[in-house]
């Protein structure tokens, strides 16, 4: 890990003008750095560090940067441009939220017909998505894989800001947004994958370097191809012609209300319901987990596979579409239990992607009849009854669920 960001350094340095290898120096010398302060300052630590905290570990880990890029060569000049590619190394290792607002930003600088602005905006998403997915193919343990889900969902919560930012009026013209979609659904099938995989590579007797291929190949998260809507939706475009666009759309519907003589269960029992009610048309007899693999219908017809994330702190899953396997494919959907501040909740529902969206933009008009009997699927779980002269348990903050290997979680909302 420290070498690839020393790489990194040298190549930002290289592009600025600087000393190649002062820019390396700097990088590996302030993640280092930054590695060894926060085991000193934050024992216990485990991925995530508040505001301050991370402000805390910058300021002292640029220092060692700085120094390190001085170290190098060129003086002052060397150790200014180190301590900026520090900076990036950093900071490029907490902030994927920060990812998206900047590439939303660059983004918003380029005209809707500046091809070479957006292409540079869309390789730049590659770069950082690289290097992401190399972090988390580090990982050997699903405690470290599961450690990178707030991470990863605090990025998917704010993707809407790069469809917003793709000056494009029309969606089949929003091929930046498109490109970095498509890159970010592949980044979240890594990490499904990771999570799918490794209690297998463990007793497989595959190299790391054949789990990865299977891992870059959505080998462990598997579904079956030529679905009903798969089927539909290739009639459909033989007549009219390829529907597949970038697209967002979303949709917000009413779980469960609490009265005089129901219930809505907790924080923990919703999630659960969410989890398994994941999207339409499952049993609700498993729990969506970290790579887990949903068969999703509608109206009875197969409409796909998606394989899951979760992340029980914010009560949020994410649905990312089995490659081939989907009429949606390639997309991914956030679902999220927002409590209403009485005891009940509504489910938010947010999707974006690339696939086919038939009768203009079906994905937009068809999100509330698609996902509204869901959610009701999900109310109806956790509704209950309670005599009127009993007293309704005030929702706590953070309770613990259990995880589909019976492991307990921690929920709050």
């Amino acid at each position: 890990q420290l070498l690839s960001h020393a790489l990194l350094g040298a190549l930002l340095a290289e592009a600025n003008g600087g000393n190649a290898a002062n820019g390396a120096g700097a990088a590996a010398g302030c993640e280092l750095a930054a590695k060894l302060l926060t085991e000193a300052l934050y024992p216990g630590y485990t991925g995530e560090l508040n505001d301050q905290q991370k402000q805390t570990i910058l300021a002292l880990s640029q220092a060692v940067g700085a120094v390190a890029g001085g170290l190098g060569g060129d003086g002052l000049a060397g150790a200014g441009l180190g301590n900026f590619i520090a900076l990036n190394s950093t900071e490029n290792n907490f902030l994927s939220k920060s990812d998206v607002k900047q590439l939303s930003e660059q983004l918003k600088l380029c005209s809707a017909n500046d091809n070479s602005c957006r292409d540079a905006v869309v390789a730049d998403a590659q770069r950082r998505s690289d290097a992401n997915n190399e972090r988390i193919k580090m990982c050997s343990t699903l405690e470290c894989v599961n450690g990178f889900m707030p991470e990863i969902f605090e990025g998917v919560r704010n993707f809407g800001a790069l469809y917003s930012g793709d000056a494009a009026k029309g969606n089949k013209d929003k091929l930046a947004f498109g490109a970095i979609s498509d890159i970010e659904t592949k980044a979240l099938l890594v990490a499904a994958n990771m999570a799918a995989g490794i209690p297998i590579y463990s007793d497989s007797g595959l190299s790391k370097d054949e789990f990865l291929r299977k891992v870059d190949a959505s080998g462990y998260t598997v579904g079956v191809p030529g679905t009903r809507f798969q089927d539909l939706f290739a009639t459909y475009e033989e007549a009219f012609g390829s529907t597949r666009q970038p697209h967002e759309y979303a949709t917000t519907s009413v779980g469960c209300v609490t009265s005089a003589v129901s219930t809505c269960g907790n924080a923990a029992s919703q999630f659960d319901a969410l989890r398994r009610y994941a999207g339409p048309g499952t049993d609700g007899k498993g729990l969506a987990n970290n790579g887990v693999v949903s068969y999703l219908s509608i109206l009875g017809l197969s409409l796909g596979y998606v394989t899951h994330l979760i992340d029980p702190s914010t009560s949020s899953l994410i649905n990312i579409t089995v490659p081939n396997a989907h009429a949606l494919d390639p997309g991914f959907v956030l679902r999220q239990v927002v409590p209403d501040g009485k005891g009940g909740f509504s489910i938010s529902t947010t999707g974006w992607g690339t696939g086919s969206s038939p009768m203009a933009n079906s994905n937009s008009w068809a999100d509330g009849p698609v996902w509204w009997p869901n959610t009701n699927e999900i109310g109806g779980d956790v509704q209950g009854f309670k005599w009127p002269w009993q007293e309704t348990q005030k929702p706590r903050r953070c309770v613990v669920s259990m995880s589909i290997q019976g492991k307990p979680v921690e929920v709050c909302q």
